[in-house]
């Protein structure tokens, strides 16, 4: 747990479970003190099943994080089934949109260590 909270950035992700994220990834987070991700820059993520259960970005954990002070990256990142070319590999258009995720990140890193 203190190398999560000592890290610089998150990248954190849930596949989705009845339209929100899991109990174990909400129990996680649960043991965290209020301010242990203050101004830390995160990147929220998700998979599922479902086209709409996208919303679990701006309804579940956009919100956790922000409940956290935690800087939350605009872009979050929601991955179907159809995004992932095999079990290892992502196809192109996704890629792409996990490059651009990247690039903000980065961004806002620049703006917090300036």
């Amino acid at each position: 747990m203190a190398a999560v909270e000592m890290c610089d950035v998150l990248v954190v992700g849930t596949s989705v479970y009845k339209g929100s994220y899991t109990g174990i990834f909400k129990h996680f987070f649960d043991l965290y003190d209020r301010e242990a991700f203050a101004d830390k820059p995160v990147i929220i993520t998700a998979t599922g099943a479902a086209p709409y259960h996208e919303s679990i970005l701006d309804y579940h954990l956009r919100p956790l994080f922000l409940f956290f002070d935690a800087r939350v990256a605009s872009r979050g990142l929601y991955a179907l089934t159809d995004d992932f070319a095999s079990q290892d590999e992502l196809k192109p258009a996704y890629s792409t949109r996990v490059a651009r995720s990247v690039d903000e990140l980065s961004e806002m890193l620049q703006r917090v260590c300036a």
